[in-house]
Parts: C-alpha cells; structure tokens; sequence
C-alpha cells in the first residue's frame, strides 16, 4: 500500500484499513441503517443497539490486529482540542468529480466548522458541550425528550435510546439538546484542513463512509465513541444467573443444516474463491 512508507508506525496497519472489504462493509451498514429518510427505512429494531455494538467489534478487531503488529490498542479521543498525532495522505480520487480527497497533516487539530453552505457549521464548544450533556444524561439514567419528559435508560431500551442519540440518526429524541455528537467528529476531521471553506477544499476520507476506515483518525474517534456507550453499560447491574440460564432445558445435541434439500448436516460453505477485480479506476460505493 503507497499511503505512507515503512517509517510509518501506522502503515503496519495500512493491510486493514485500506482494505476493500472492510471498507464496503462499513458503507453497506449505513446503507441499511441510514441515518436519515422515511421512518419505516431508518426504525429498525435495535438500529441504535447495533450501531453501537458493530462499530464496537471493528474497534476490537483493529486492536487486535495493532496487537499483531505490535503496537499498542487505538487511542480514545476524549479531548476534541488535542493535536491529532496520526497523519493521512489517502492518495485517492473521488470518482464524481475527479478531485483528491484531501490529506491531514501529523498534529492537526480540530477547528469551528463554518461551511454553512454546505450546511455544516458548528464549534468544538458545541461538540463539549454535547459530550458533556451526554455524560450527564447517562451518570443520571435518564434523557430528556423535546417536552422535557424524563426517558430512562433502562438495561432493555437504553442502549438504543443512547445509541441513537449519540450518533445522531432522525431517531434522536432530542438533538437540540444533545446535539449530533458522533457526525460532528467526524466531519470535524473531515475538514480540518478548510474548515471555513476558504480555499475551496472539499472533504477528506472521513466524509464519506465508503472510506472512513481507511484513516487512523477513525479508529481513535470512534473509541470514544464506544467509551461513551461503554460508560452507560458500566452504571448497569450484572446480569443474574437467572437471566442467563435456561432452567429445565437440556442440550443433546446440535446441528447446522443449510437451507437446501439433501445437504448433509454441520457443512459450513465460507465462499472464499479466487477473484480477479479490474481496479485500474478505482472502486466507486456511491450510489
């Protein structure tokens, strides 16, 4: 991978991040569970439990593979006003209009987005005060909706309830007071580099989420994001061996059985084969 040589500690990763599969996958996640558009496409059950819990799996598989190439698990970015340590220079084209997206220099920090007509303008002022009404919400165990009525985030719905919040999807019970913490990050690292648009710079890979995961940028973003959601499940009482039991039901056996006539039982097809993908112009997930 040509992102950045060897001298980059980071680049030992580049293999994930950079991988096409990957990066699909997090595009097709948000293609079923859209943020915004008719309510019967974006309620889906548990959309906000799911949220947090796949984002949640891709930061425990990248630390793995940190681990692997032994350096240490992704950082949480709690400060939104330290410098960023982890540069990128994606060296990619964006296929609609044919421009780079833009790089991120080692150190940069996050500025007041003011691209209003782009529709993008809020501060880091904002972003605290979000996380910090966030924390509050969550030490209390309890949001507000609109009207001011108390939510609890009960061990059943909370974690949607949160999850939703915190992203924030059209399913937010109240982003005028919460605001829209999780897009904010990313579109204040998506922007460093122009965030008054003064030099006409459009967004960098973390604008776009068929190439999000290729940045380090997204991995320490969203460790705060799953340290957030984590803080909600720490305030919930274990579960009980009740709860986790199944009381006069035996086990004797298990098989796996694919969905078709005369297969034999316990066969798991993997479809792993050889490809061959002409990628001389590159891969384009828009729609």
């Amino acid at each position: 991978n040509l992102t950045a040589s060897d001298r980059e500690d980071e680049q030992r990763l580049a293999y994930f991040r950079e991988d096409i599969g990957v990066n699909m996958h997090h595009w097709h996640w948000h293609l079923v569970y859209p943020t915004s558009g008719p309510v019967e496409v974006i309620d889906k059950d548990r959309r906000g439990e799911l949220f947090f819990y796949m984002h949640q799996q891709i930061i425990h598989r990248y630390n793995v593979e940190r681990f692997c190439n032994l350096l240490g698990r992704a950082k949480s970015m709690h400060n939104f006003r330290e410098p960023i340590p982890e540069a990128y220079f994606p060296k990619m084209v964006r296929s609609a209009d044919a421009r780079p997206f833009a790089a991120r220099p080692q150190n940069f920090t996050l500025k007041d987005i003011d691209r209003d007509a782009e529709g993008f303008k809020f501060t880091i002022t904002e972003m605290e005060q979000a996380r910090d009404r966030i924390y509050a919400a969550i030490d209390a165990g309890f949001v507000e909706d609109k009207s001011g009525k108390r939510i609890p985030l009960d061990p059943k719905k909370g974690i949607d309830i949160l999850s939703n919040l915190v992203e924030a999807s059209d399913l937010s019970i109240n982003p005028q007071l919460y605001g829209n913490l999780h897009i904010w990050g990313h579109l204040a690292l998506s922007f460093c580099h122009d965030p008054e648009n003064r030099y006409l710079e459009q967004f960098g890979i973390m604008g776009d989420l068929a190439t999000v995961q290729r940045d380090p940028g997204f991995y320490r973003w969203h460790s705060f994001v799953d340290d957030v959601l984590i803080r909600h499940k720490d305030h919930l009482d274990p579960y009980t061996s009740q709860e986790l039991s199944f009381p006069g039901i035996t086990v004797t056996g298990l098989n796996v059985n694919l969905a078709r006539k005369n297969t034999p039982p316990n066969v798991l097809l993997t479809y792993w084969q050889r490809s061959q993908v002409d990628l001389a112009a590159g891969l384009d997930f828009g729609p």
